[in-house]
This record gives C-alpha cells, sequence and structure tokens, in this order.
C-alpha cells in the first residue's frame, strides 16, 4: 500500500515546499485592470498563500492518516483470504482521486506539451542579485 500512497505524500510535500520557496507567485499581477484606487500587489496575498500551503498540508496529512489506518486495518483481520481482498479494495479506493481526474481531463489542451521541454524562468541564486553580480564579474559575464 505504501508504493501506492508514496507519490501522494511526495506531491503533498512538494506543494507545501514550493509555497514556502516561491511567495511572491501568489501575488496579484494585472492591478492595471482593476478600477479601485486602493488595490496593492498584496491584497489577499497572505490568504492565497495561506490556502495553497494548506491544500499541500491537507494531501500530506490525510495520506498518512490513510496509510495509518490501512496497515492497523489490515493487521486485525485473521483470514489471508480476507487480507487479500481488502487490500485490493483499499488499493482502489487510495487510487480514486487520480482515476476521477484522468477521466475529468479528457482532450485539454495541456495535453499538448506533453514531453516538451519548457524555459526555466525561475532560478535559486535569483534571491541573491548582489553575490551574481560578483560573480559574473569574476567570471567576465555581460549583463
Amino acid at each position: 500500500m505504501h508504493s501506492t500512497l508514496a507519490a501522494e505524500i511526495t506531491n503533498g510535500l512538494d506543494t507545501m515546499k514550493y509555497v514556502v520557496n516561491h511567495p511572491q507567485h501568489f501575488m496579484r499581477r494585472s492591478l492595471e485592470d482593476d478600477d479601485s484606487e486602493k488595490t496593492s500587489k498584496e491584497d489577499g496575498w497572505y490568504i492565497r498563500f495561506f490556502y495553497a500551503f494548506l491544500l499541500g498540508f491537507i494531501q500530506y496529512i490525510l495520506t498518512i492518516i490513510l496509510e495509518v489506518m490501512t496497515i492497523i486495518f489490515l493487521n486485525s483481520l485473521d483470514s489471508y483470504l480476507f487480507i487479500l481482498l481488502c487490500y485490493a479494495a483499499l488499493s482502489g479506493v487510495t487510487t480514486f482521486d487520480n482515476m476521477y481526474a484522468s477521466a475529468l481531463s479528457g482532450d485539454h489542451s495541456i495535453k499538448k506539451v506533453v514531453g516538451k521541454t519548457f524555459f526555466i524562468s525561475f532560478h535559486r541564486y535569483m534571491k541573491f542579485k548582489d553575490e551574481v553580480k560578483i560573480v559574473k564579474k569574476k567570471t567576465g559575464i555581460q549583463d
């Protein structure tokens, strides 16, 4: 059961890590389209940041709880046949969200980019612009 749930645990942890490492991605972008004069980039930023982190955290916690409950339940059974039948049923339940999502996607436009490489626009060193300038001077790279 752990092999089927390990991807869900990793996905929850990756979501939380992305939110913590890139909080600027949750700020408002198109302020020029807004008619209100009192709006700023930070309006609602905390809520968007918190909800994104909370989604990853909930996925992580629920998967851990499901795994512990599965271990307890399967260890409480006496018959090998019931253990195999319940394991098969529980593995179907744990992959239900993946089956549901794949059924909804159908002919989605995002499938056109499968297998293509993407342009990376954000790097870790972007936070440390002064250090990058020093490295560029040492290596002779022009801005």
